[in-house]
């Protein structure tokens, strides 16, 4: 791994745990109106989700061009990476009504996680590739890296979550910060090796 690709990853880990501590109380907020149900919940539960997904992006994406500065155009980015998320969080919302039909549950889940990882690493990288490459094959390669490193990582944050998770909201937290982290370290080391490429082509 170069050390851009390492920088990456590094950053994308510190992003996500940062973005954590935003982030969980939004989505601990949001089902907790989930739960109280009647009119508009729908609504109002969608809107919070875009927001934590805009959030999460902006974070992270902050994180990212820092160790990117010198080849991309900061708020350009960050807010390329938060439209991305935003997107992902509300594709990935629609899709929690599919139901499972002849699968087991943590099974359903699983793939449910992976499916999504993999749509919001491509919208990501869908809008961040002009950033990151200049030409064709470099930005499939960014938008591939992306969408296989989020799968992987929405996988590993399903995995913790079915392990470890707490009904008291500060542990909860601090379990999603330390999730996070691993979430981000996973995503960005599979997806910086294909950054760094479309960025420096000679390490590829």
């Amino acid at each position: 791994m170069t050390r851009r690709a390492l920088r990456f990853a590094l950053a994308t880990s510190l992003g996500q745990a940062s973005a954590a501590l935003v982030t969980i109380p939004l989505s601990i907020l949001a089902s907790e109106l989930g739960a109280d149900g009647g009119e508009g919940v729908a609504t109002a539960l969608a809107v919070v989700m875009v927001v934590v997904g805009v959030l999460e992006g902006v974070i992270t994406g902050a994180a990212q061009s820092f160790v990117l500065r010198d080849r991309v155009e900061p708020s350009r980015y960050i807010a390329r990476t938060a439209g991305g998320f935003g997107l992902g969080w509300t594709v990935g919302a629609a899709s929690s009504f599919v139901e499972a039909e002849g699968l087991s549950r943590p099974l359903f889940v699983l793939g449910m996680a992976l499916v999504q990882g993999l749509l919001l690493g491509a919208i990501v990288g869908m809008l961040v590739a002009t950033e990151l490459a200049p030409d064709r094959p470099s930005r499939v390669r960014v938008v591939a890296g992306l969408a296989v490193g989020w799968g992987a990582g929405l996988v590993v944050a399903a995995l913790s979550t079915a392990l470890a998770s707490s009904s008291q909201a500060l542990v909860e937290v601090g379990l999603g910060v330390l999730r996070g982290g691993v979430v981000g370290l996973v995503a960005g080391a599979i997806a910086g090796p294909f950054v760094a490429s479309a960025l420096d082509p000679s390490e590829g």
